[in-house]
């Protein structure tokens, strides 16, 4: 930051692209064709934020397109969303991209919610679970998945209890990788 021109300072607080050419780029070349960028200062070499969307993998090119993710969390199987995470990490990064939020880890509190479908699960063990096997493989700077997930973790605490972040002891339904990984605790004020 301390090279960076007052410009180049404020060039951070939009994207690189201007408006009206993102849009004629959406409607002649199609939506997230290539990573859209943010916060690029080519003159120090930092490639900015390189943006790749998709709830079901990346949409960027001819990426894999695997199943809708409230499906994928209804397998419970972790082993699985780790291989998952690790194709869309390699595919956004061949591609260009740094950054993918197309993994959503939000709690839903209403089946209506318009982007259910994007998410894991309704229960915080499984969304919880299922979130942290989908960047399980990767350290941070080598796939954009776990910068993602960490971005939504800080956007909204999962709270279903006043002060809990769950309403009890886990069921005896869950398998026991879940039990033994969940403890209810509370969050502080």
């Amino acid at each position: 930051m301390p090279d960076m021109t007052t410009d180049e300072r404020l060039s951070l607080l939009g994207g690189d692209q201007p408006f009206w050419e993102g849009m004629l780029s959406l409607v002649e070349d199609g939506y997230n064709v290539y990573p859209y960028v943010m916060g690029a200062v080519d003159r120090l070499g930092v490639p900015g934020v390189r943006f790749a969307d998709g709830p079901r993998g990346s949409v960027l090119g001819r990426s894999t397109c695997f199943p809708v993710s409230m499906a994928r969390g209804a397998t419970w199987d972790v082993a699985l969303e780790e291989k998952v995470g690790e194709v869309i990490g390699r595919e956004i990064r061949a591609l260009g991209a740094n950054f993918f939020g197309g993994v959503c880890i939000n709690l839903p509190r209403h089946p209506a919610w318009g982007r259910v479908q994007e998410t894991y699960s309704d229960q915080p063990v499984i969304l919880g679970e299922m979130g942290r096997g989908a960047n399980a493989r990767h350290p941070a700077p080598r796939h954009g998945l776990r910068q993602a997930l960490r971005a939504q973790q800080h956007g909204e605490r999962p709270l279903l209890g006043r002060r809990h972040h769950c309403r009890g002891r886990p069921s005896g339904d869950l398998p026991a990788a879940f039990q033994a990984r969940h403890r209810c605790r509370r969050l502080p004020r």
